[in-house]
């Protein structure tokens, strides 16, 4: 992998193996799309392993051209399973509630991606969680989109299946599939917007969850603590 893919504005290459899955799937050769970026399709088996956001942006652009799909936020999205996320992963799933998760998210999850902001509201009995990418990158409202929906996954993991958000907020005009979004969100989806979020009832953040483990809890904080100093 070349260096100069490793920007101080950058993501694990995660959701890039989510692409080519996606590329595959679709009958497309993957490789011969991440030739375009001097990418090998093994240099995507280390989840962890850093490139910029620009890189990443370029090939959400290549894949909606290529494939003419123009949800490719949400289907990738919805394939997170966040194996990029290291230790941080068992932390946030032995969360002791949902606001214990999202803070050593957002706190912890600053060391891996850089210029991706996660932010938590709170106002009138409702919680939102924005996202935001820094910059003008290429394919941002879907790349964003795309980690949106990766936050819903990452809620139902702390919270049960069953959970969803109660609205979602998309920056973009409306588009022809905007019954997909609902779908996915499993909630209404409102359309050119100021930012990216999703709100629920604020009383779900201090929902106490079964099962927390505190020695595995401070094992890991210590362990997370000792990579970010």
């Amino acid at each position: 992998m070349m260096d100069s893919f490793i920007q101080e504005k950058s993501n694990p290459t995660g959701i890039l193996h989510l692409i080519a899955d996606y590329l595959q799937e679709q009958g497309h050769d993957a490789q011969a799309l991440f030739d375009q970026f001097a990418i090998q399709l093994d240099d995507l088996k280390n989840n962890l392993l850093p490139i910029s956001l620009q890189t990443q942006g370029h090939i959400f652009q290549a894949v909606e051209e290529l494939t003419g799909c123009d949800h490719l936020g949400l289907l990738i999205g919805k394939k997170a399973q966040f194996l990029n996320i290291g230790p941080l992963r068992f932390l946030v799933l032995n969360a002791a509630s949902m606001r214990d998760g999202m803070k050593s998210l957002f706190n912890y999850g600053s060391m891996g991606y850089r210029g991706q902001k996660l932010d938590l509201q709170e106002d009138q009995g409702y919680a939102r969680i924005c996202m935001h990418i820094d910059g003008d990158i290429p394919g941002k409202e879907q790349y964003q989109t795309a980690y949106l929906v990766a936050m819903v996954s990452i809620i139902e993991m702390i919270l049960g299946k069953s959970w969803r958000p109660s609205l979602g907020r998309i920056s973009y005009a409306k588009p022809k599939c905007a019954h997909l979004y609902e779908k996915v969100f499993g909630c209404p989806v409102w359309f050119g917007q100021m930012q990216h979020e999703i709100l629920f009832p604020q009383e779900q953040l201090d929902q106490q969850r079964a099962g927390h483990d505190r020695q595995l809890d401070q094992f890991l904080r210590q362990h997370l603590s000792e990579l970010q100093s």
